[in-house]
């Protein structure tokens, strides 16, 4: 059951980050030349780190504030759902905007003038590069999020695999997204007359922000 309302729930999210790249005008104030399909693959990638973050708070909030020690046994359906997302985010991005050209992943594009590839966008390269790095890390915890997996490794062991993997996803995810919204795609000299429209700005600054509080305020 918990996994139906976790699943109903990602896929909301999906949507109503959908919504709000397209019909209510974000995404094309923002990104006018990145295509009908740039909102579609950015709602997977924004709506997994809502799960990720949620995934990642729910111990130290549960420390801090006894009432919430009711949402702990939702971390692994959070957990698994966000490794859904994140792969549906990869193969967006794979099919609708790279279409499975390894060399466009990567930032390259072919040249018929000389012959050859050329690096036309580090930026794109960077990033997905970025993205490669968390994939097998989320793989790996999506593998391990079941009972067999605790008894295997072993509860303590379990424990600091999770741990360590998901603080370094979300740091990767910040930096990637920090990038992204604040210096890979800035014109110069920098506009910052968009940036009010951006209302997940703010809450992805504010999850980044609020994980180092409960990080702090648990040790």
């Amino acid at each position: 059951m918990r996994h139906l309302v976790s699943g109903a729930f990602s896929l909301l999210l999906v949507y109503l980050f959908y919504l709000s790249y397209t019909f209510w005008g974000v995404d094309p104030a923002l990104w006018p030349d990145w295509g009908g399909d740039h909102p579609f693959w950015r709602a997977w990638a924004h709506a997994a780190f809502v799960l990720l973050f949620i995934t990642l708070i729910i111990s130290p909030t549960a420390v801090l504030w006894q009432p919430a020690a009711r949402f702990l046994i939702w971390r692994r359906e959070t957990g698994i759902w966000f490794a859904i997302l994140a792969s549906g985010h990869a193969y967006a991005i794979l099919d609708r905007w790279a279409q499975w050209d390894m060399a466009a992943l990567f930032g390259f594009q072919y040249a018929e003038e000389i012959g050859s590839y050329i690096l036309l966008r580090p930026e794109v390269g960077i990033m997905n590069i970025m993205g490669m790095m968390a994939a097998p890390m989320i793989i790996l915890l999506a593998l391990t999020s079941f009972d067999k997996s605790v008894q295997l490794l072993g509860i303590s062991t379990w424990k600091w695999l999770h741990r360590a993997l998901i603080h370094v996803i979300f740091y990767i995810v910040m930096v990637r997204g920090i990038l992204y919204l604040f210096y890979f795609f800035q014109v110069t000299p920098p506009d910052w007359s968009p940036y009010p429209s951006i209302w997940f700005l703010y809450v992805f600054l504010g999850m980044g922000l609020t994980d180092a509080t409960l990080k702090t305020g648990h040790s």
